[in-house]
């Protein structure tokens, strides 16, 4: 459990601390805050039923632009 931690992403809602730089995705960490969680979860659940099955997370993550990787 102890190595799961030192491992893991550290990071407050606020973004304020970010401590793994082995994932490149950390850098999103500072824009998944409190004020932005909202508008994210609207912009997957198509039904508003305050759930986000694997369907709407998989539409989701099909529909960048092309060229974005």
């Amino acid at each position: 459990m102890e190595e799961l931690a030192r491992e893991s992403t550290i990071f407050s809602l606020s973004g304020s601390t970010i401590t793994d730089s082995r994932n490149p995705d950390t850098w999103t960490m500072k824009y998944i805050d409190i004020i932005r969680l909202q508008p994210i979860l609207e912009a997957i659940d198509d039904d508003a039923s305050g759930f986000i099955t694997i369907w709407e997370m998989n539409r989701f993550t099909s529909s960048r632009p092309r060229g974005w990787r």
